[in-house]
């Protein structure tokens, strides 16, 4: 008798393994769709921006001074301006290196050094992996020191986005003036119109509602209270750039380093959260829908909470955004509540390049702080216990495509075993 006899597609055995196979592969369809259709419900209710303003945790640059000449008035003064920063709220480490007193094994952990011992200012860039990237090197004085620290723009921006602009988008001049004319006016009234279409998704709680709320709503999640007073509203703006403008070569320099790099040719530059730089836009795929997709994504719900798992690169600001905020109080209570929704996002582009080793030099009403009430703070006590269901529930909704692809996966290998033994 033929082993393989009984599993001969017109056997009884055979039959019934067809039918377990077309089953099985029903329940796994089924489990995908369940997933899918579950997963936007579980979603984070608060916009992109917001969720990015209170709880993202702003990236860290590092500046490292590689110091020939110690003695120098020049670079003694550029150190004093390199620890006068180390003291503010910039989001930057500091590293001093001293070229005389490190051995031949040190001297090649350091990128750039190839052109011998000299005074030098080296930018690393946050990256995904644990080394930074060398973006930018130049010149160490004073004055390249603080374009990198601050410059007229980014102040702007940071009162901005701190009062509640939902993202600033900046207009990078090229030499073509007229081009940048005509791009601002048609940006004008594009931000005009997402400012009155799009609106903030449904089931924010407003820090006032909390405790009601949750009263009426065990099972609700903190990722949708507002966590400080800042008013969410939709505001898109615009803000002009100019490279001849000599305040803001640290800013450009920076730009260029995350990837604007033809400044002949105007460029658009979205900016949300704490600071953080969606993929900028060459003025060759200016589009008004793609201006209008970024801002839909920008103030849609935050479906992936992990910072990582979204598009963007986090600008260099001087700001304490926990402390100017006053979110210090309600994250404490809640940071441990939820885990994380893994959602699809939109795929941005790499945005820094490859490590760049220019000698291009450079020249150059908070918020009130918000505590939380008893009410808010019990309902949090109380919302933390009876949420631990709810974890699991979005734990298990979460895995269901994973389980679903993989016995999709082993249905076809056995039926491919299948074919190859008949």
């Amino acid at each position: 008798m033929n082993p393989n006899h009984l599993n001969y597609p017109g056997s009884f055995r055979g039959h019934l393994s067809e039918q377990l196979i077309g089953w099985s592969r029903a329940f796994a369809i089924f489990l995908l769709v369940i997933s899918l259709a579950l997963n936007p419900v579980l979603a984070c209710k608060l916009p992109v921006f917001r969720y990015a303003l209170e709880r993202w945790p702003v990236d860290q640059y590092r500046f490292v001074a590689l110091i020939s000449h110690p003695d120098s008035p020049v670079v003694k003064d550029a150190i004093q301006a390199l620890q006068e920063n180390q003291d503010s709220s910039w989001n930057a480490e500091i590293e001093f290196v001293n070229l005389n007193e490190i051995t031949e094994e040190q001297w090649w952990q350091y990128e750039g050094l190839e052109g011998g011992s000299q005074d030098r200012l080296q930018v690393y860039f946050p990256s995904e992996g644990k080394n930074k990237r060398l973006g930018w090197q130049g010149e160490l004085t004073r004055e390249s020191i603080q374009s990198w620290a601050s410059s007229p723009a980014r102040e702007d921006l940071i009162q901005e986005l701190s009062r509640g602009v939902s993202a600033v988008w900046w207009l990078i001049e090229g030499e073509d003036l007229q081009q940048a004319d005509q791009i601002e006016m048609e940006m004008k009234a594009i931000l005009n119109r997402a400012n009155q279409e799009i609106s903030i998704p449904d089931g924010v709680i407003s820090q006032a509602d909390a405790a009601e709320y949750f009263q009426l709503n065990p099972g609700a999640s903190m990722d949708d209270v507002l966590r400080c007073s800042v008013p969410l509203r939709v505001d898109f703006r615009l803000r002009r750039l100019s490279p001849e403008d000599a305040r803001e070569s640290g800013t450009l320099a920076m730009l260029r380093a995350l990837g604007v790099n033809d400044l002949q040719n105007s460029w658009l530059v979205p900016i949300f959260g704490r600071g953080r730089m969606l993929d900028a836009i060459p003025v060759e795929r200016f589009d008004p829908s793609v201006v209008m997709n970024a801002c839909k994504y920008m103030v849609g719900e935050c479906s992936c909470t992990v910072k990582t798992q979204n598009p963007g690169a986090d600008l260099l600001l001087s700001m304490n955004w926990e402390k100017e905020l006053g979110v210090e109080a309600l994250v404490m209570g809640a940071t441990n509540l939820l885990p994380p929704v893994l959602l699809s996002i939109p795929e941005g582009q790499d945005l820094l390049p490859a490590t760049q080793d220019s000698e291009e030099s450079i020249q150059g009403a908070s918020p009130s702080d918000v505590v939380s009430s008893k009410k808010l703070s019990a309902a949090v006590d109380r919302s933390q216990a009876e949420s631990s269901s709810d974890i699991g529930v979005r734990s298990f909704y979460t895995a269901l495509p994973l389980v679903g692809l993989i016995l999709l996966a082993f249905l076809l290998l056995i039926k491919r075993a299948g074919k190859d033994s008949m």
